[in-house]
């Protein structure tokens, strides 16, 4: 699935940020599948793998959040745009979204 929106309560770790990278949330979509990621600074990420090869990503600006609290996120995807919001407000990227069109193989 090349562009959809969703929308879940995420319940965030006690330990915020968390120790290491964490999956928050994971679904498939259709021939996607979609992660919600968190890393060691707070940052979230959106990541989107499509049956076949290809997807994108895109990690957004650092977020406070209570240890174990709970936020609405909504998730909107297309092949040009990627956007996160939590409890209603919009998050900034932090990265450049990077399309990925082809899958390589390391020999």
């Amino acid at each position: 699935m090349d562009e959809g929106t969703i929308a879940v309560v995420l319940i965030f770790p006690a330990s915020w940020p968390p120790e290491r990278d964490t999956c928050l949330f994971s679904r498939t979509e259709g021939s996607s599948v979609l992660r919600v990621m968190a890393d060691t600074r707070g940052r979230l990420g959106l990541h989107i793998s499509h049956v076949g090869g290809g997807g994108q990503s895109c990690v957004f600006q650092p977020v406070t959040i209570p240890g174990g609290g709970r936020a609405v996120l909504i998730a909107t995807w297309s092949p040009s745009v990627s956007t996160l919001q939590l409890n209603g407000r919009e998050l900034q990227p932090a990265v450049v979204i990077v399309r990925i069109t082809s899958t390589a193989t390391i020999a």
